[in-house]
């Protein structure tokens, strides 16, 4: 089982933001590809840490990772290890 982790700005994903994990989209940037259904997600814990477990992820792949944070549409690229 592969494992995205992450340590967030507090701005991005702050605490207690729920993050899920999208395939990659196309290209090297551009909104997630929130159409299809998310792999998997998890909650930013309280010293900002983001860790997403699914069987579903495969090491090496880079996905999206999405939040809405007060409205706004939050994105970045991460691999899975």
């Amino acid at each position: 089982m592969a494992t995205i982790s992450v340590t967030t700005r507090s701005d991005w994903f702050p605490v207690g933001a729920t993050v899920s994990a999208y395939p990659r989209a196309q290209g090297p940037e551009g909104p997630p590809r929130t159409s299809v259904a998310a792999i998997a997600s998890a909650t930013v814990d309280a010293a900002g840490a983001l860790s997403i477990s699914n069987a579903s992820l495969l090491a090496g792949q880079l996905y999206s990772l999405y939040a809405s944070v007060s409205g706004s549409h939050r994105w970045l690229q991460a691999a899975a290890a």
